[in-house]
């Protein structure tokens, strides 16, 4: 509905605009004539006249239009508008003035020279009193509504670029809205007015803000302010307002949606106070270019992110491998318009526990790479679902190992995750089972000649992927609250997908064989601390004892079965560090498959007869140092 408001106020700016410039053009050059024939009245139906008022007309709108004069609002005209002016008016008459001088010395002496030399000026200085005038007249009309308007929202927007400003017209045309001010971090900019709206300093609007007389902060920042976005945030923490982000859309984007759309929350990695991360593709590039890469899981979060990131490598083919027909129509279509590169894409729909399957696809198109994403990785879920848990995660990774081995793929990696170091769940436990055969099958591999490099990454929680913290917060908030944290006490690391993924390439990159590669996830997040900032962020009060008016409560409802209070990287040692200075490798003890063969045949049997407490037992016995709960 808004979208549809604002387009139609386009257009009428647009012809309502573009009808005034034309009377002004048509008045110039009228007026121009009137002088140079000292007052003499020309009939408009002369075909001078007629041909210079149709040649002015149509350079000097065009002009105005390629030079975008009409997708500025008039509200908003100040200094770097009517310099804009300045300078479509300045190529208007470096094509007008020249035109009329070629016109004539082909014998077209119905156009004017003299009107061509000074028209463009005199249409210029119109163009500016009009808006000047139009400015005034709006200022007026927007004092009386102010007026009118009964409460409606103090909003502030961060930064004054032109898109800040554009932001700042759109939420004006909303009804009950309003911008009060911008807020710069430029000394310079302080106290001053631009496009009719004061812009104050960080510290000016904090104290507005504790008075309580903001409503919302819109940070309209460039994409690639991320380290001073994270600055502002940290000083936003403890003020009671609303925050969210604009992201400007392309020019061509406005028109098929509002700009109210391209405002949004909080990122997930904005809501925690991590340094930027710098990606580097160089030495992935060379890796992936020209192979034949498959993605297990490849519809899931990190599977999907991985495909897009290896789609930008210029591979010879991409392989997307998942179980739901859903999800991975869906990421084929999105992968559809990745990059400019032409990447052949081949989607396989399937399970990971069909051996034959795995192995005519690796024949068949010649895989040399396989990311094996594909994993169960709720924790209460599997533990209500054990048999499918192990199947999923366990069988199918054995599935996926022994084809890559009998087909003597160049690489392989195992996604893994940081519950599988001393599993206190099922899903954890599952993982580290996967890890100890992979790891065996590097030994195997090794012991046959074989040039198949198997590699663990092993990493702790995503923001953004399926299951993360922050959705289920701001659910809870959008019903009123509670927020529910399972302890005051919980901690987890988290990396964003492009993060994480980035690093999982690079390891990929690095490996010789045999290594878990662990991922530096910086310092561990108090979990309670992550739903105080999501309740804040979203203008809202935390109700407690202190506070029982307070908006959203947040209660403790105790760790959920298998759940831990913080989580590890490592079994044991110290890391080893490696070229990339967020990528470590674990110094961890291998297994045979050999040693592993009896207990994963008596596992495979178990989950055929759908035998629990028999398959729990096998997990517990075969896995080092872990603890399961029931």
């Amino acid at each position: 509905m808004i979208a549809n408001h604002q387009k139609i106020h386009r257009i009428s700016r647009f012809i309502f605009l573009v009808i005034g410039d034309c009377v002004l053009s048509i008045s110039s050059t009228a007026l121009i004539y009137w002088i140079r024939l000292d007052g003499e009245v020309l009939n408009p139906l002369d075909r001078r006249v007629i041909g210079t008022y149709a040649l002015a007309l149509l350079v000097g709108i065009s002009v105005l239009a390629l030079k975008k004069i009409y997708d500025q609002a008039t509200r908003f005209a100040d200094m770097a508008f009517l310099g804009l002016v300045v300078r479509a008016c300045i190529g208007y008459w470096g094509i007008f003035f020249p035109l009329t001088i070629l016109l004539n010395f082909f014998g077209f002496e119905w156009v004017s020279k003299y009107v061509g030399l000074i028209q463009p000026i005199l249409f210029c200085s119109l163009i500016i009193v009009y808006r000047l005038i139009l400015q005034s007249i709006l200022g007026i009309l927007n004092k009386k509504t102010e007026l009118n308007r009964r409460g409606g929202d103090n909003i502030y927007i961060y930064g004054t670029s032109l898109d800040a400003r554009h932001l700042a017209e759109s939420i004006y045309r909303l009804r009950g809205h309003k911008v009060v001010g911008f807020v710069e971090n430029d000394p310079t900019l302080w106290g001053r007015v631009v496009s009719g709206i004061k812009i104050y300093s960080m510290t000016q609007f904090a104290d507005i803000a504790r008075n309580k007389l903001v409503d919302e902060l819109i940070v309209a920042l460039p994409a690639g302010n991320s380290e001073e976005r994270r600055i502002i945030f940290g000083r936003l923490v403890n003020l009671p307002l609303r925050v969210r982000v604009y992201d400007a859309p392309p020019p061509l984007g406005v028109e098929h949606g509002s700009i109210e759309d391209s405002i949004r929350e909080l990122d997930l990695d904005e809501l925690i106070d991590r340094e930027s991360f710098n990606f580097d593709y160089s030495r992935i590039n060379q890796s992936i270019s020209g192979k034949v890469v498959m993605v297990t899981g490849a519809a899931g979060s990190i599977g999907s992110e991985i495909s897009r990131q290896v789609l930008g490598g210029n591979p010879k083919l991409l392989i997307l491998f998942d179980h739901s027909e859903h999800d991975l129509y869906r990421l084929e279509q999105d992968l559809a318009g990745v990059g400019s590169l032409n990447v052949p894409i081949k989607s396989v729909l399937g399970s990971i526990l069909d051996v034959s399957l795995m192995q005519n696809i690796i024949e068949g198109l010649g895989v040399q790479v396989i990311f094996h994403a594909a994993a169960y990785k709720h924790v209460p879920l599997l533990e209500s679902n054990l048999i499918s848990g192990i199947q999923n995660n366990v069988l199918g990774t054995i599935s996926c190992v022994d084809a890559a081995l009998f087909k003597k793929v160049e690489a392989f990696i195992l996604i893994s995750t940081d519950k599988a170091v001393r599993p206190t769940s099922l899903m954890g436990a599952t993982k580290r089972l996967a890890e100890m055969y992979v790891q065996a099958a590097q030994q195997t591999a090794i012991k046959n000649q074989y040039s198949t490099k198997f590699s663990i990454v092993r990493f702790g929680n995503v923001l953004g992927s399926s299951g993360s913290v922050i959705p289920l917060f701001r659910a809870q908030i959008m019903k009123g609250g509670p927020i529910t944290v399972t302890s005051p006490d919980v901690t987890r690391y988290f990396m964003t997908i492009g993060e994480a993924v980035h690093l999982v390439l690079n390891a990929f990159a690095m490996g010789a064989g045999g290594e878990v590669f662990l991922l530096d996830m910086g310092e561990a997040v108090k979990i309670i601390d992550l739903a105080k900032k999501v309740i804040q962020f979203s203008g809202l009060s935390i109700r407690s004892e202190i506070n029982p008016n307070g908006d959203i409560e947040i209660v403790f409802i105790g760790l959920r079965p298998g759940e831990k209070l913080y989580e590890e990287l490592l079994l044991e040692g110290n890391p080893i560090p490696t070229l990339h200075p967020k990528i470590y490798i674990a110094n961890e003890p291998f297994q045979s498959l050999e040693s592993l063969e009896g207990a994963i045949n008596a596992i495979k049997i178990a989950c055929h007869e759908r035998d629990e407490e028999r398959a729990r037992i096998l997990i517990m016995g075969l896995v080092e140092k872990v603890n399961l709960s029931k």
